[in-house]
């Protein structure tokens, strides 16, 4: 019989709240765990993660390998379509009934909102879109988060220890480790969903005519900015992207002109992402955008000005313009 929490003080325990997709988890669920676990080894408590949704038990043994030590899987029929005020009363009286020391989220687009949300309702504290946590010396935790375009990198601390943290972390900043032999335990739990609680109801979801870019999930990514010129640029952009099997990011430029959708930005205000190959092509390499890609394995750059920042950052450079750049290299790669 798994024993509740005592109302007056919280647990050892780290949750960490799972982001999936229809087809698997969410790369950032993993890496969560990972950073978990790095936390319960200074607690000394358990590793718990928290999948709600329709048919998700199926995830459970995966996240036990990622280093849940305990999963709580919370399934219902309403559950079938995200809804922030059903999943966050779920959350919440699960937080208020078990009270983990620290719950982590990843901050991914369509989910944002439901860690400040919880929050508000547990009247605690939440850092959004951190880079490392960890407990310093004092044994207060603590969250690295950039500001101003990455260039001021502030500690955040944790001073109320009577409640529960809630951290945020952008896909692609942390690290997580798969173990497959380790082993954990599922625990179902009533939903206690009820229609009255849903001032809106989702009657249809509308799918993209592109297929789903998934930014933080890929090997390999072709970004345009500014210097594709238009909408139409793209066009080139996607022929290479298809052509290795990789998917199309862009600048914060390119969409906050209209010419790509906001799904495809890397940088500060978009996607962090890490794949193995970033092609950078007619972008400038402006901060905002660098602090989005500074870990891909390789980064390579296609610009016409010799002297464009990118360059600083591209382990390959290539002086030229990109609509004369890519179809030689489609023709290179279709040989």
């Amino acid at each position: 019989m798994l024993k509740e929490a005592d109302d007056s003080q919280l647990t050892d325990d780290i949750w960490v709240y799972a982001e999936y997709t229809p087809e698997k988890l969410h790369n950032v669920t993993g890496e969560l765990l990972g950073a978990a676990r790095g936390l319960a080894g200074h607690t000394g408590g358990k590793v718990c993660a928290v999948i709600i949704g329709q048919n998700v038990e199926k995830y459970g043994k995966e996240l036990i390998s990622y280093g849940a030590d305990l999963v709580y899987v919370l399934e219902d029929d309403l559950f079938r379509n995200y809804n922030n005020e059903l999943y966050t009363r779920a959350l919440e009286k699960l937080v208020k009934k078990h009270r983990p020391k620290v719950f982590l989220f990843g901050s991914v687009f369509d989910r944002r909102d439901l860690a400040p949300r919880l929050a508000a309702r547990l009247k605690t504290g939440i850092i959004s879109e951190c880079g490392k946590i960890y407990f310093d010396e004092n044994g207060r935790l603590t969250a690295d988060k950039t500001s101003f375009g990455g260039n001021f990198l502030g500690k955040i601390i944790f001073r109320d220890e009577t409640k529960t943290s809630l951290v945020t972390a952008r896909p692609g900043v942390l690290e997580g480790m798969y173990v497959p032999e380790h082993r954990g335990e599922i625990i179902r739990v009533e939903s206690g969903a009820d229609p009255a609680d849903m001032m809106t109801q989702i009657r249809e979801v509308a799918k993209l005519a592109k297929k789903a870019v998934a930014l933080t999930d890929a090997d390999i990514i072709v970004s345009g900015g500014r210097g594709v010129g238009g909408p139409e640029g793209f066009d080139i952009i996607y022929k290479l992207a298809d052509r290795l099997n990789g998917v199309v990011g862009a600048s914060r430029v390119a969409v906050d002109l209209g010419w790509i959708g906001f799904e495809h930005q890397v940088g500060q205000a978009g996607a962090t992402v890490k794949p193995k190959i970033y092609i950078a092509c007619g972008i400038s390499g402006a901060t905002q955008h660098i602090v989005g890609m500074w870990e891909s394995d390789i980064v390579i750059a296609i610009n016409t000005h010799r002297y464009a920042a990118i360059f600083n950052f591209a382990d390959y450079g290539i002086v030229g313009d990109l609509f004369e750049v890519i179809p030689k290299l489609l023709e290179e790669l279709d040989k």
